[in-house]
């Protein structure tokens, strides 16, 4: 079932604190509904023509990453995930969790034999005296493994804080652990389109919780979201964002089921990467683009759907125009 936006969610404007409207909910629903189902064997595609493309594509995501907030990351149990450590390579990048941080570190062998076995994972520069954590079995789940090729360790290190906005969380996920959430990684979802305008919504625009009298609860939406651009490296992530360049347009990460093309350029660059992944396609009446993209998505439309089948999404807000349908994937 779709998830929705709780009503006391409000954003911070130039005049002050709004009540969100009602067109985010929508989009919020819209991503959750996506984000419900999967893109094997068959893709579910939304085209969108909307008045102005602000802030819709991150309340998209926000219903992906919200839909599987509470589904564990780890679904081995701690010794078959222990196991799984143990095999990788010395010196493989891995990420500690304690403490509510997450710290860089590196693969340094194991100890034992049997049931006895113990992982190194050193955590500081050898030249600074190299320190290791020493991790059994029954703490694996502290560990996580770096999607990174390689890692630079600090001589000293506190690592990153797991939440800074932990009411705020709570607030947008009922019900779920936030201490997982924020403690773990998948990508959920990527974005493409610009990143200027992507940061300033996701990462700089104010939101909040109000009661009756005051404010309760403030964040942003990258709380939710972790997006991995504008994340530290240690960061767990949930999404990203990538800016689309017509010479090398991003790939998907081999996980991420969904994609959000924000505007038409993104769409007619790089759709022909992302044939395997559901996709939220935003055209935005007043860009130069607009109406090259509305006839690409026509034309997969008319040429690739399954037309035995339809997506069960929302009813779109006035003002909005709206395509879904399935194609197999590529």
């Amino acid at each position: 079932m779709p998830l929705r936006l709780q009503e006391s969610l409000h954003v911070f404007t130039g005049s002050g604190w709004q009540q969100l409207p009602a067109w985010c909910n929508f989009f919020f629903e819209l991503g959750s509904a996506v984000a419900s189902t999967r893109s094997d064997p068959a893709r579910t595609i939304v085209g969108l023509a909307v008045p102005t493309r602000a802030y819709a594509a991150p309340f998209v995501a926000l219903g992906v990453v919200s839909t599987h907030a509470a589904t564990p990351i780890i679904a081995e149990d701690n010794a078959e995930y222990f196991e799984k450590l143990t095999l990788l390579p010395r010196g493989k990048p891995l990420i500690y969790i304690a403490n509510g941080r997450r710290l860089k570190g590196r693969h340094d062998g194991v100890e034992g034999s049997g049931s006895d076995r113990i992982l190194r994972v050193m955590v500081e520069s050898k030249e600074s005296g190299g320190l290791t954590r020493l991790i059994q079995a029954e703490d694996a789940k502290s560990i996580e493994i770096a999607e990174v090729d390689d890692v630079i360790l600090p001589a000293t290190q506190r690592g990153k804080q797991l939440l800074k906005n932990q009411e705020f969380v709570e607030r947008l996920l009922p019900g779920v652990s936030v201490s997982d959430f924020a403690g773990h990684s998948r990508m959920e979802c990527e974005i493409l389109g610009r990143l200027n305008i992507l940061r300033s919504e996701i990462v700089d625009t104010r939101f909040g919780f109000l009661g009756k009298k005051s404010l309760l609860n403030e964040g942003s939406l990258q709380d939710i979201l972790r997006a991995r651009k504008f994340s530290g490296v240690a960061s767990a992530v949930r999404s990203n964002v990538h800016r689309v360049d017509g010479k090398h347009p991003p790939r998907p990460t081999s996980s991420t089921e969904v994609v959000i093309f924000d505007g038409a350029e993104a769409y007619l660059k790089a759709r022909s990467n992302w044939s395997k992944n559901n996709a939220v396609v935003i055209l935005d009446a007043v860009e130069a683009a607009f109406q090259s993209g509305a006839d690409a998505l026509n034309q997969e439309y008319t040429t690739r759907r399954i037309a035995a089948t339809t997506p069960d999404v929302p009813v779109p807000p006035p003002g909005v125009e709206m395509v879904a349908y399935h194609t197999r994937t590529a």
